[in-house]
């Protein structure tokens, strides 16, 4: 496909200014990657949000033959409307997955695990957690129903993460001086991990701090099934969430090919899809006040988070940038 087919009038207006060579090879230098990258990433992601979609259907037909009964939705929600805003919300969940995918290396089992793992603890088990203090959702009223709600997203989670490692790899690796996790002695890995488990609930609180006073009336008037819980709740789950979310960003730590700042952007943005970003886009029955304070919020816990990590975990230096061979098992495919 030639760019000048595509924008044929454009084109021709460039050739008048700039001559006939000139913009020969101005396109074949520019055009071409540009149209190539968008096209390429047009199927790639709408894919990966069928493929999710097909998942959750699945775990909704095999789920209920194993005991487990689907929880009632919240009030206010509509089944179509849930339907419609997760699939068109899912493609969040592809851009997240590929974000990371593109930045770190290993086999595709590997990188499928890890991303796997990231989606579907981070989404599903952390809100399922987290749901249950500061809600009457039935999705978390009680062990059974906090089972059938974390496995049905398990299928969907494995399915779009595999289309997604399968179809996005690194295009390059930024090499960076300094000690890896992996070159780190046991005392400095243990003090790390320390500090990483306790920042999250400090982050998770400061920012919470500052939210609170512009959501508190949802809460304290228990509108949208929301709930206040108190602290001897909330810091255990806290904890826990973060030991969660240490455990499933340690294999992208350890797999990352690409700047500590390309890190934080990355993981961060991920994080926040993940953990609240996607749920405020789709629970379009809350109030826009509600969901826009949290959306901020989480979004500044997650990149604070992960610029946390990133300086804790990730090595110094000024990233020299080398194009991965296609040999390498990084190179894009």
């Amino acid at each position: 496909m030639k760019i000048d087919v595509l924008f044929p009038a454009a084109v021709s207006r460039f050739h008048d200014l700039i001559g006939q060579d000139g913009a020969n090879e101005l396109f074949s230098k520019m055009g071409m990657p540009i149209v190539k990258g968008i096209l390429q990433v047009v199927w790639k992601l709408p894919l990966s949000s069928l493929v999710f979609m097909i998942g959750l259907i699945l775990s909704g037909i095999v789920l209920p033959q194993l005991g487990l009964k689907a929880p009632d939705l919240p009030e206010g929600a509509d089944a179509q409307k849930v339907s419609l805003y997760f699939g068109a919300g899912s493609l969040l969940f592809g851009i997240a997955l590929a974000l990371l995918a593109g930045a770190i290396r290993g086999t595709f089992l590997t990188r499928w695990l890890s991303l796997s793992a990231m989606m579907w603890v981070a989404y599903a088990v952390n809100n399922v957690i987290e749901g249950a203090i500061f809600s009457t959702f039935s999705a978390t009223s009680s062990p059974g129903m906090m089972l059938y709600t974390g496995l049905s997203l398990l299928p969907p989670s494995l399915a779009q993460a595999a289309i997604i490692a399968a179809l996005f790899r690194p295009h390059r690796v930024d090499r960076v001086a300094g000690k890896t996790f992996a070159d780190m002695n046991w005392t400095q890995r243990l003090w790390r991990l320390a500090a990483a488990w306790l920042a999250f609930p400090v982050i998770y609180y400061l920012f919470g701090l500052v939210v609170y006073p512009f959501v508190e009336d949802f809460y304290v008037l228990g509108q949208f099934d929301l709930v206040i819980p108190s602290l001897s709740e909330l810091l255990p789950v806290q904890f826990l969430r973060s030991a969660l979310f240490l455990v499933v960003s340690l294999p992208i730590v350890m797999l990352w090919v690409r700047s500590r700042a390309s890190f934080v952007l990355r993981l961060g943005f991920a994080l926040f899809i993940f953990v609240g970003g996607f749920s405020m886009l789709t629970s379009y029955w809350f109030a826009w006040e509600l969901r826009l304070y949290h959306a901020l919020e989480i979004l500044a816990d997650e990149l604070v988070y992960a610029l946390v990590l990133g300086l804790l975990f990730l090595p110094t230096g000024s990233p020299g940038d080398q194009t991965a061979k296609s040999s390498d098992p990084v190179a894009v495919h």
